[in-house]
């Protein structure tokens, strides 16, 4: 299967910082600009982030 568009359900997603979805569960991380935020503000090392 391919994804040619993510979209997020904001309602789906409260509470949530970091999440993958559940049809692909061995691929990527998905993660809010909270948690993108946070890794920046404490200058944490090991992330790359790829803006959808």
């Amino acid at each position: 299967m391919r994804v040619i568009k993510y979209v997020f359900k904001n309602e789906k997603l409260k509470n949530v910082t970091i999440f993958k979805l559940p049809e692909f569960p061995k691929a990527i991380s998905y993660v809010t600009e909270e948690f993108k935020n946070v890794v920046e503000e404490n200058n944490i090392k090991g992330f790359k982030f790829k803006e959808l």
